[in-house]
This record gives structure tokens, sequence and C-alpha cells, in this order.
């Protein structure tokens, strides 16, 4: 989801609404802090039509075609209504549970993260089961007497490669995965959304396979959790907003002080043995990204 233009004037931002939703362009309208009417383009591949329409649309507001797209309007969203309606209700809640756009629910990646995370959890007793928790760890162990060896080369080369991402999807304890998954809720969605599932999931691998290898090699394999992943995506939405306001990313204040003050929590150790490197190179790899995403540096080199 992009920012389209702000009026101040809610009708003519109303207005404009009309006329993008009758060129099949969906867009959502809300109020900002300054007290102005944000008009906001849903799906990104549609943001260059949209800014077409804008300019017509700004050289001439009272056109009569402008006029007309208010009643064409009127109708489709008379049919939509119509439409939804006629569906079951299960359905009905399903897709608001799971649409990738509007104001709530989950999107579709977001809640599958947090399934998988759920069913590893189940499977491994929430960490309790040391040999189910091996089959997700980063490198593959085995018992030799007393002894655990682990080797993460021996797996890689037999082509489990897949352990490079699935550590996140192991938790230990209830309230490990609850914080995680709240977070993962929230930011995953607020990510899918405003960009697409493609993009959410490169950006989940990235972070967790940087974030996964980081603590790897400084604790070896004995870590789980979806929080380097979460710190990844906040750190991207932190600075992705920071830099650039018209991507609409946002987060409170309050949000980002206390996820950095748990930051450095889980390093004093009075919240037990925590992942920290996986926090902080996630963090990292997610801000840098947001950071470079946001064109912050291209416009500062094109204003030199």
């Amino acid at each position: 989801m992009r920012e389209l233009v702000r009026y101040p004037e809610p009708q003519l931002a109303a207005r404009l609404g009309d006329v993008l939703l009758a060129e099949g362009i969906d867009t959502t309208i809300n109020s900002a802090r300054d007290g102005q009417t944000v008009v906001w383009v849903r799906d990104e591949l549609h943001l260059a039509r949209a800014r077409t329409v804008l300019q017509e649309f700004q050289s001439q507001p009272d056109a009569p075609r402008f006029i007309e797209a208010s009643r064409v309007a009127r109708e489709r969203r008379s049919q939509q209504r119509k439409a939804e309606a006629s569906r079951p209700p299960l359905i009905r809640a399903r897709d608001h549970f799971l649409r990738p756009g509007g104001t709530s629910g989950l999107s579709p990646l977001a809640a599958a993260l947090i399934l998988m995370s759920l069913v590893v959890a189940v499977i491994t007793q929430l960490g309790e089961r040391e040999d189910m928790v091996r089959l997700f760890s980063y490198a593959s162990c085995r018992s030799e007497g007393q002894y655990l060896i682990c080797d993460s080369t021996a797996a890689f080369l037999a082509g489990q490669f897949y352990r490079v991402l699935t550590p996140i999807f192991i938790h230990y304890g209830a309230a490990h995965l609850l914080f995680n998954m709240w977070w993962l809720k929230d930011l995953g969605t607020m990510i899918e959304r405003r960009q697409s599932a493609w993009f959410l999931a490169l950006l989940v691998a990235v972070i967790a396979a940087g974030s996964n290898t980081a603590q790897y090699w400084v604790s070896g394999p004995s870590f789980g959790g979806m929080s380097g992943v979460v710190y990844g995506l906040f750190g991207y939405i932190w600075m992705r907003g920071r830099f650039d306001p018209a991507s609409g990313y946002a987060l409170s204040q309050r949000d980002i002080i206390w996820m950095m003050l748990w930051l450095l929590a889980c390093y004093t150790g009075m919240v037990g043995p925590v992942a920290n490197t996986a926090h902080t190179v996630g963090l990292a790899v997610g801000a840098l990204w947001g950071f470079l995403a946001s064109g912050y540096l291209s416009r500062r080199l094109r204003r030199s």
C-alpha cells in the first residue's frame, strides 16, 4: 500500500477514491495526524496508473467524467456488498481473517508461518523433546555415548539446506511462542499487505538465514525461535517508515522503545538464555534492507 496524495478537504479525497475505483483501482482513505485526508493505493502494481489518473483529476476535478465516476463507484460498491452478502458465513469469516488487504485480519503468509510454528511447538513439545528438536536444528546431531555430536557441514553436504531456516520454528516455552507469534502477526501482516507475500517470504528467508547462521557460529546449534525474524521485520518497518513516510509503514514510539528495551534486557541475562546474536543480526539485516529500500540514499545523491 502506497500513499498517493493528501487533501485538506475530505470530500475531494472521497471523490478521487470514487474515480480510482471506477478505474478498477482499490484505495484506502483515512485521516493523518496533520488533519489532512490521505488516499492510499492498496496494490503497488496500480500506483503508476493511479498517478496518471491523479494528474488528470487535479487539473479538472469537476470534469463530467469524474462526476460520472462517482455514480459508477456507488454501483460497484453496491455490487460488492451484494456479492459479499451472498457468500456463506464461514467463507466470509475465513476471508476476513486471511485477507491480504484492509485494516484487520491476518495475511496468508503470516498465518502460514504462525501455523507452522504451532505445529512444530506441538511436535517438539515446546522444546522438551530433544529428538524432535534435532529435526529442525541448524546442524544435524547424533548421540555417541554421553556426547552429542553436531555438524552443520555434513547436513548441508547431505542436501539439508532447509536447516538454515527451520530453527525459526522451534520455541522453548509458551511465553516464547506467544511473544514471537504476536509480533509476527502484526509485523508480517503489515509487510505482506503493503508489498506482497513473495516479498515477505524473501525477507523472512534472508533474515532467518543470516540470524540463524550468526547464532550458530557464536553458540552452536542449541537455539531456536522466530525472534531474529521478528526483530528483522521490526527493523525493516522502522527504517522504511523513518526514511520513506509515503511507503505507509509506521510504528508507534511505544513499540520502538519496547522492542529496543527488550533487546537490551535480553543481553543482561535477566530473562534467561536468549539467542541475542540472532536478535541483533536479524535487526541489523532488516534495518539495512528497510533503509536501502526507502530510496533515501538515491534521493540524497540526486540532490547533491
